[in-house]
């Protein structure tokens, strides 16, 4: 029986399987070059109490770009949005519906690139 959180991390890895331009990773291999998508942190609660096998909560979707312009990054995470914004995917026993909440795009911090971060709200509801 799959978790809440590895039926998103499987849910969101069948959603943006195929980005063009960047590589889709949960967790990136040493010297890999930019670009990158990461699934990045999944933070879950209970959606109606303690003992409910239902989630709600936040995935956090990580994109890195090399150069001096912002604009691939704004590419990449456009199609991240495309793919996962208002989608519903099942997995397993799961169901899981994604939603955009926020997003923000910074100079990396050597200067080299850009980093993104959206931010979806997911539910994840056991059949």
């Amino acid at each position: 029986m799959a978790s809440a959180k590895d039926a998103i991390e499987a849910g969101s890895y069948q959603l943006l399987t195929g980005i063009a331009g960047a590589q889709l990773f949960q967790h990136v291999p040493e010297n890999t070059p930019p670009p990158v998508v990461i699934i990045g942190d999944i933070e879950l609660d209970p959606l109606g109490g303690k003992d409910d096998p239902d989630r709600i909560g936040t995935l956090t979707i990580v994109s890195v770009t090399e150069g001096e312009e912002r604009k691939p990054l704004s590419a990449i995470m456009e199609q991240v949005d495309d793919r996962l914004d208002g989608k519903t995917v099942t997995i397993a026993e799961w169901k899981i519906a994604f939603n955009f909440q926020s997003d923000d795009a910074v100079l990396a911090p050597d200067g080299a690139g850009y980093v993104g971060q959206g931010r979806y709200q997911v539910i994840a509801l056991k059949n």
